[in-house]
């Protein structure tokens, strides 16, 4: 009876657990306002986010008062294309999507034919306007192109090269660094 109710118990506690593990996830989310020329919001504008590693769409549509969110979106780079009658087509390159991050593209819409198009081809900003987060990513091509080896290791440490960013200093007497003259064990990491 005893070795019944442990059993029971654990199998709630494993159920828990399982829950709480699918609730992590890696997606990362795109959020802004459309507006025109003048800055007024542009209702039921269709957003359309497309995986330049993948192929795959993922869409969306801006509220009454022009903002739009495309949530659950996989980490990687996506071109977002905004289309409206009567104005000109918007293609953004280059937008970066990490893990767990919420990214504000706010996207301002030209009078013209939908014909014309728009292609911007810069990165997006580092400075998440609204959090006042600084986010960097480190892609795996750049871990694997960077000699952060310890001597006689040959292991990548992934602690060396977040001292590699800006505005990080070795932890001194620990492996963490720190940030931005913040105390040591300050940091979040996400893999």
């Amino acid at each position: 009876m005893l070795g019944g109710v442990k059993l029971k118990q654990a199998l709630l506690l494993l159920i828990c657990a399982t829950g709480m593990a699918f609730g992590q996830t890696g997606a990362g989310t795109l959020t802004g306002v459309v507006t025109d020329a003048t800055g007024a919001a542009i209702a039921n504008v269709a957003i359309v986010a497309t995986s330049a590693d993948r192929g795959t769409k993922l869409t969306g549509a801006t509220s009454s008062t022009g903002n739009y969110t495309i949530p659950q979106m996989p980490v990687g780079r996506y071109q977002v294309e905004v289309a409206q009658t009567g104005f000109k087509t918007i293609k953004r390159e280059n937008v970066l999507i990490a893990a767990a991050q919420t990214l504000r593209l706010d996207l301002t819409l030209e009078v013209g034919a939908t014909s014309e198009a728009i292609t911007i081809t810069a990165e997006t900003t580092l400075l998440q306007k609204d959090t006042g987060a600084l986010v960097r990513n480190i892609s795996p091509d750049q871990i694997q192109n960077l000699p952060v080896l310890p001597v006689g290791t040959f292991i990548r440490d992934s602690y060396a090269l977040a001292v590699t960013l800006p505005g990080a200093v070795s932890g001194g007497s620990g492996f963490a660094p720190r940030m931005n003259g913040l105390p040591a064990g300050s940091n979040q990491y996400r893999v």
